[in-house]
């Protein structure tokens, strides 16, 4: 049992590893993709992200895509 639990931890450590790699967290309006980096600084001034605290922003490369993506329809159905 402990050498399975191992194993599984370790699994576990490397799904993390490249799931963070396909999917970073963005704890700075810097650290946003250019592409991305005006709109999410909009959103953040305006107060619709307020980050996780100290500073940051705490935004998955995922939620980053989301928040635009929406950001921008809004814009087209006005």
């Amino acid at each position: 049992p402990t050498a399975f639990l191992c194993l599984f931890v370790q699994v576990g450590k490397e799904f993390k590893k490249m799931y963070d790699e396909i999917n970073p967290t963005y704890n700075t309006i810097d650290e946003v993709p250019s592409y991305w980096r005006d709109d999410i600084r909009e959103l953040v001034e305006k107060g619709i992200i307020s980050g996780v605290g100290g500073g940051k922003l705490g935004l998955t490369h995922s939620d980053c895509k989301a928040a635009v993506l929406a950001k921008r329809i809004a814009e087209k159905l006005k």
